[in-house]
């Protein structure tokens, strides 16, 4: 799983899934999403903004499956996971993805790698990762949830 901007290390480099947040004023102007994924779901509100970013950077093939409108914002939708919305903005595409899995109760294990450093999370998403974290290495660069 990758999240928001796609850095491969090897171009040749597998994509199961890239999941993408929308952010800005204009998120339709964003780069392209061309790197193969076997599926993309991007999150963003409103519903206009979300078709409009859709139409304008899916790159036709470079998808298998793409989330529908009814995957745009899991966090706040109430047939969903119903969190209450954070006025400190939306929240990160990885804490998306990892509530997303925890509600659906797959997969039994989840391990993350590189939440340290740049790549940490906020507070209140350590905080929720933290109550669930089942064993970390000694250099805190796997987390493993469950």
């Amino acid at each position: 799983m990758r999240c928001d901007a796609v850095r491969h290390a090897a171009p040749t480099a597998r994509t199961d899934l890239h999941a993408v947040t929308l952010r800005g004023d204009s998120p339709w102007k964003g780069p392209r999403w061309g790197r193969r994924a076997t599926a993309r779901l991007v999150f963003g509100d409103p519903l206009p903004h979300w078709r409009l970013a859709l139409r304008n950077r899916l790159v036709p093939g470079a998808q298998d499956r793409i989330g529908d409108a009814t995957l745009r914002r899991p966090l706040h939708d109430p047939a969903l996971l119903a969190e209450a919305a954070d006025a400190a903005g939306p929240a990160s595409t990885a804490y998306t993805v990892l509530r997303l899995l925890d509600f659906l109760g797959t997969p039994a294990r989840v391990d993350l790698i590189g939440f340290e450093g740049p790549a940490a999370l906020p507070p209140r998403e350590r905080e929720w990762i933290g109550a669930r974290t089942g064993t970390t290495d000694d250099p805190a660069v796997r987390i493993t949830l469950r």
